[in-house]
């Protein structure tokens, strides 16, 4: 066998070991297939997590070459004030070495539990003509607060199915927009209709068992009893994945989500 065929051999194993454990208190990972390079390498890396009892740490993931990020142009637009070391992208696809960014994830069937909503609200900045976190979740009855730091007016326009819609101008320097969503939503968009390009997800939840990835694919949920959950993960473009996982006794469990490119 040459040199080449026992390196593909090599990262073969190496990804059908980081996603073939399936019986507790084995880590349980599911959905990963074979890819490129960097997904085996980051699939590889992911077994070394040691999930702690009652917490699920999960890993989503591209297969394939994913689309590019592709720059905005935001120059025709007087007081988007878009600052050169940190360039508007698109952040449809933000993936890198396979690790997939701006995911949400969270259980179908969350244990009862005893969580406070959280005081603390969560921004939504608008900043160089772009919304910034791209995607971010909360609970139902938790604050969420809009602000302009551009020197262009903008037109914050929430479009959700089962809460209640808003349409708000928002000139520089006016202060921040505060809502709160009564009922629990799958991603909702937020968009501005004086920049067409801009646009927010937000996921809002009744239960504490949610996340959404950063640059690093990951997402922790924790504080769980023992039993058999059903996740979700939810992308803007490609939709819903959902896996089962169990924990059992002391132990945790490991996760890998995989989305493909649509056809």
């Amino acid at each position: 066998m040459s040199g080449m065929e026992q390196a593909g051999l090599l990262a073969l194993l190496l990804l059908a070991a980081a996603c073939s454990k399936e019986a507790p208190p084995k880590p349980v990972v599911v959905e990963a297939a074979a890819g490129t390079s960097d997904l085996s390498r980051t699939l590889a890396s992911f077994e070394a997590v040691a999930p702690a009892k009652g917490t699920i740490e999960g890993l989503v993931v591209f297969d394939g070459v994913p689309p590019d990020r592709v720059p905005i142009n935001t120059s025709a637009e007087g007081g988007c004030g878009l600052d050169p070391n940190e360039p508007a992208l698109t952040e449809t696809w933000v993936i890198h070495e396979a690790r997939f960014a701006n995911v949400f994830v969270w259980l179908d069937n969350p244990p009862a539990h005893e969580a406070q909503v959280p005081s603390e609200a969560l921004v939504l900045r608008q900043r160089g003509c772009v919304y910034r976190p791209h995607a971010l979740a909360l609970r139902v009855g938790q604050k969420l607060e809009i602000t302009n730091e551009d020197r262009a007016r903008h037109n914050v326009h929430a479009l959700p199915r089962r809460n209640a819609d808003f349409n708000i101008s928002q000139a520089e320097g006016a202060p921040a927009i505060e809502t709160v969503f009564t009922t629990a939503e799958n991603p909702l968009p937020i968009l501005c209709d004086l920049h067409p390009w801009m646009k927010a997800w937000v996921g809002v939840f009744d239960h504490p068992y949610y996340a959404v990835t950063g640059a690093d694919g990951r997402f922790t949920l924790a504080g769980l009893p023992p039993g058999e959950y059903h996740l979700h993960a939810w992308h803007e473009v490609l939709g819903k994945l959902t896996a089962s996982v169990t924990l059992a006794g002391d132990a945790g469990a490991r996760i890998c989500l995989t989305y493909k490119k649509k056809e």
